[in-house]
């Protein structure tokens, strides 16, 4: 527990001193028997004597050795180095150090530590749990309560504004003044973490001030110049001041209509509708006077500089000028598209005059007049630039918007995972997302049908005894190829922060045996399926307690809360309350839970699986399972709101791929594997490994791993195990090897998984393929073996495998609990083993009434190990003196009948790869016996 005692003078030491021993003494019920500190010298004779009387023993390290006092200069640093980078990123004035140094120390003490087996200080102390909901991000900005305010400002603000920098207590925050320069304590306190004190910016309340009319703008005028000029063009006008040029026109008069007409055609007043793309706003102009046309001045105007006054566009070309002929060209009818759309046919303009000072005289050899195009520099005006850039024809941004509207509804798709950034972690961070329009769309569909589902009543906050905080969960859903087809935002609840309780919490999820056995019996009886997805699931159960929740951000209201009537997600009890509901509910139209897996449910015709809100209704190709199944549907759809996924193709992640006519089917993982190693960039290798396991042995670190290398090799196992648990039996033995280092993981051990991680991805369209067409005698197989004391503490390891109709439902590969003496035993503790796993599959298929129609027997390649369980009078070696093998139960079970042991030669045995590592060629052999397949040319046809 760190104490932090903050004074201007060292004088103030001894107060601290005295304040911290009468605290462990009032507080706590003990005394303080050692002062251990680094000979201070400001200690002085108030503190001899308070040590003397009170039995204190005064501890002080030598001078220029604080190691000597290592747990007061540890506790120091920690302190400082947490209240530093707070003090630095809230960009507060460096005097409210003190106000830093409080607020580390009330976060550190709330921090879990690996020294009190990740409990924090304040929990081993109180034996509390801290509630760290009043956690928000130091110096964030604050509203909080204007104390201060008479009775008779009813129209007044009621709240100041301040920077959060310290936790007085859980609903009391110290708030920072920059106005006022102090610090206050608050309960009533608003806080926007988006936002941060800025010293170089004004502060806010200096910034609400009344709106004062604006002088206006200053024109000089010049007298009008008796004769024109030709054009003179002025590089050097002065900072601040823009020049509007006058042209050298004569006949004015007559060149002004044609002119106007064509500025007015090629910028129509004619509104765009709102609903498509509007343009960028133009700078407004000053109209000019009624007897002059626009774009003829009569006078050279200097004007003070006005970014929202530039000139008009004809006022600064010619009429002829190549960038008024590129203009006239955009906005003309005839030689644009555009104009028929939305202007209708064009009437044809008449040619336009040159201008007489470009006439050619009479007195001029026509062969001296060079004819064409010329280029011009162009005035060298700013304002000129961005109204040229942004005032775009009518038409032309009309028929812009009408291609942006008309794109195709699933441009999204298009996009891959891996070119997508982090989905947003909050409600802020989501305001700022690249997709933050999609997935504010994703959040109001979520608020919508939390409301239309009566989930919640709003209520005071006063009703509630304790209100846990809320949190957006915002996540991406992918296709099976990877690309985006929407976003997710979910409403969750801090369950982290919910009280403790007695009640059920524990909710049971399929087993991923489960599903390879069903999907075994829907391959071989050509079953029918139905895929279905409850949405919002959890929505559907009814509270049975009182829990009581704050309102979400960006819709909450002042001083309210939620009670909660229905589950929500992240509640502890969740899970729990929407399998009761949905077990319930399917217990009404008949079908029963089946004891070995409570997520599959069972009638004479119907097979259903449950994994959370995804639901899998097989039944038999026949007209009464049909009809059964339909009225389950049926009164399914009208109980919940469940989304039709058809035929099951993808469950978890997990390709489904069926061929009805030859009554096979594949699970295949491979859009995970290749987003694994692409996670890990393990996906563009110039060769990859054939096995998964290395032909060199793995020892233990000898050195320590620091926490970023051990999450990141736990983060890789995780990946790994999940693949191997689901699908990938053929790697299984080399990751739970790999495992067991996952404490202290070596360089040695990163890259062997690194290899298996690459193996996987080379091997990713290897499936598991259950055939309806497998040898009758061979429906159920299950194999057994073991591996003597190949482990560095001498255990052995076991492996298990059991298949139907061709494709592995069950393996381990797993380390032996007891140290054994001989090969013997230890294949016949695996064997035992093997027996117990029997013993559930028979009691599986039973409740769904399945039968192989064959004897069930388990494979070994352990001569000695079957005699010892099938003879009558089996001979002892010395090493099994110790094994009662006439009382060992396996023995039991086969003398009477439940059980068969069958030998095999080692070479055929299908459980040798799980528990050793094979080379390339065995390895082969290995994965042929597993019953995996590579159907490459099938997902990718």
């Amino acid at each position: 527990m760190h104490f932090a005692y903050t004074f201007q003078r060292k004088n103030g030491i001894q107060g601290a001193i005295d304040h911290f021993t009468n605290l462990v003494k009032n507080q706590w019920n003990t005394s303080v028997k050692i002062y251990r500190s680094d000979n201070e010298q400001t200690l002085g004779h108030d503190f001899d004597s308070l040590t003397s009387q009170n039995g204190i023993i005064h501890q002080t390290s030598v001078r220029g050795q604080p190691e000597q006092n290592s747990r007061g200069e540890r506790s120091g640093g920690m302190i400082l180095q947490k209240a530093r980078p707070l003090l630095i990123n809230a960009r507060i004035p460096l005097d409210l150090w003190p106000e830093a140094i409080n607020a580390a120390v009330y976060i550190l003490n709330r921090s879990p530590t690996k020294q009190l087996e990740w409990k924090t200080p304040f929990e081993m102390l109180t034996g509390k749990c801290p509630n760290l909901a009043n956690l928000y991000t130091f110096g964030c900005r604050a509203y909080f309560r204007d104390q201060n305010l008479a009775n008779t400002q009813k129209m007044a603000p009621r709240a100041l504004v301040g920077y959060l920098v310290g936790y007085k207590a859980s609903n009391i925050w110290k708030i920072w003044q920059p106005r006022q320069r102090k610090v206050i304590e608050s309960r009533d306190v608003t806080f926007d973490e988006s936002c941060m004190y800025n010293p170089c910016e004004p502060f806010l309340e200096d910034l609400i001030q009344e709106a004062a009319p604006e002088p206006p703008t200053e024109v000089l005028r010049i007298p009008k110049i008796a004769k024109a000029t030709p054009t003179v063009e002025i590089d050097d006008s002065p900072e601040g001041v823009t020049v509007v040029k006058e042209k050298n026109y004569t006949n004015s008069t007559n060149q002004a209509e044609p002119q106007k007409q064509a500025y007015q055609e090629a910028y129509p007043e004619q509104p765009v509708k709102e609903t498509l793309f509007q343009p960028p706003p133009t700078p407004e102009t000053t109209p000019p006077p009624a007897d002059h046309p626009p774009g003829l001045p009569d006078q050279l105007d200097y004007q003070l500089e006005q970014p929202d006054d530039p000139p008009e566009p004809p006022e600064m070309e010619e009429p002829d000028s190549p960038s008024r002929i590129l203009l006239d060209s955009l906005n003309s009818d005839q030689s644009h598209p555009l104009g028929s759309i939305w202007g209708g046919e064009a009437e044809p303009q008449p040619q336009q005059e040159l201008p007489p000072q470009r006439r050619p005289r009479k007195e001029v050899d026509e062969n001296n007049i060079i004819l064409g195009k010329r280029n011009k520099k162009k005035p060298n005006d700013p304002y000129l630039k961005a109204y040229s850039a942004t005032h775009w024809p009518d038409s032309l941004l009309s028929a812009f918007a009408i291609g942006l509207n008309h794109q195709p509804s699933t441009s999204m798709r298009k996009i891959h995972r891996d070119d997508l950034p982090s989905p947003p972690d909050s409600w802020n961070e989501m305001l700022k997302h690249p997709l933050r329009d999609q997935f504010i769309a994703s959040a109001a569909l979520e608020y919508k049908t939390i409301q239309d589902k009566g989930t919640v009543r709003v209520v005071e906050q006063s009703q509630a005894s304790q209100i846990i905080p809320l949190r957006w969960v915002f996540a991406y859903k992918f296709n099976e190829d990877g690309y985006l087809l929407k976003t997710k935002a979910r409403i969750c609840v801090r369950g982290d922060l919910q009280a403790h309780s007695m009640q059920e919490k524990r909710a049971a999820t399929l087993a991923a045996k489960t599903f390879r056995s069903i999907c075994a019996l829907i391959a071989a009886f050509d079953m029918e399926t139905t895929q279905y997805d409850a949405v919002n699931a959890f929505l559907n159960a009814l509270m049975d307690e009182d829990i009581y929740v704050a309102m979400p951000q960006g819709y909450g209201i002042k001083g309210k809360a939620w009670k909660l009537l229905r589950a929500l997600y992240g509640l502890r009890r969740s899970p729990r309350l929407w399998q009761k509901d949905l077990s319930a509910t399917l217990q009404e139209f008949g079908l029963e839970p089946v004891n070995e897996d409570q997520c599959l449910f069972t009638n004479n015709h119907i097979l259903l699986m449950v994994y959370v809100d995804d639901i899998i209704i097989a039944n038999m190709p026949n007209q009464e399972a049909r009809e059964n199944a339909q009225k389950l549907k049926q009164a399914l759809e009208a109980q919940y709101e469940l989304r039709n996924m058809g035929e099951l193709s993808w469950f978890l992640g997990i390709r489904v791929i069926r061929d009805r006519t030859n009554r096979k089917l594949w699970l295949c993982q491979d859009a995970y594997i290749e987003h694994m190693a692409t996670r890990y960039h393990l996906n563009d290798l110039t060769t990859y490994p054939k096995t998964p396991g290395g032909s060199h042995n793995l020892v233990p670190n000898q050195e320590i791993a620091s926490p970023a290398q051990i999450h990141h090799y736990q983060q890789k196992i995780g990946s790994s195990l999940y693949t191997t648990v689901i699908s990938r039996p053929d790697a299984a033995r080399t990751v739970n090897k790999l495992a067991e280092f996952m404490s202290n993981p070596s360089q040695a051990h990163l890259e062997a998984l690194d290899r298996v991680i690459a193996y996987l991805y080379f091997t990713r369209f290897y499936a598991i393929e259950f055939s309806g067409l497998t040898n009758q005698n061979h429906i159920f197989l299950c194999a057994s073996d073991a591996s003597f004391a190949d482990n560095l503490d001498r255990k052995s390891t076991e492996g298990l495998l059991c298949k139907l109709y061709g494709g592995p439902i069950d393996w381990r590969a797993s380390k032996q609990r007891t140290v054994t003496t001989s090969t013997t035993e230890a294949e016949l503790l695996a064997i035992s083993e093997a027996a117990k796993s029997i013993f559930w599959w028979k009691r599986l298929f039973n409740a769904i009434d399945f039968d192989p129609e064959h004897c069930i027997s388990i494979q070994c390649d352990n001569r000695q190990t079957i005699g010892l369980l099938t003879k009558e009078d089996p001979m002892f070696r010395t090493k099994l003196r110790h094994v009662d093998v006439h009382g060992h139960w396996l023995r039991q079970e086969v003398q009477n009948g439940n059980i068969h042991v069958q030998w095999v030669p080692t070479a055929e045995m299908p459980a040798d790869g799980l528990t050793k590592l094979l080379p390339d060629q065995k390895h082969q052999e290995f994965i042929k016996m597993l019953g995996l397949v590579n159907i490459q040319d099938r997902i990718l046809a």
